[in-house]
């Protein structure tokens, strides 16, 4: 069975969320943020805490390594 890719577009507004995720993750925040415009669909995808997370733990390692050990206080670290 064939398929046909004229009778299936293949657009990036109908990609799946799995496979956007997986794109999204290579981008910083400002990437994140500007994909997060262009559709609906994207901006949906753009929401996932997992690719923030992701920002995050690059962007502030300290922090994430913090949150791992269970303190959630920023304040009581700071002082």
């Amino acid at each position: 069975m064939e398929l046909d890719v004229d009778s299936h577009p293949i657009s990036w507004a109908s990609m799946p969320t799995e496979i956007l995720v997986v794109i999204f993750s290579f981008l910083d925040e400002v990437g994140l943020r500007n994909c997060s415009i262009l559709c609906f669909h994207w901006a949906n995808c753009a929401r996932i805490p997992r690719l923030w997370l992701g920002i995050l733990s690059r962007t502030f390692p300290d922090a994430c390594k913090l949150r791992k050990r269970g303190i959630s206080d920023w304040f009581s670290v700071a002082s």
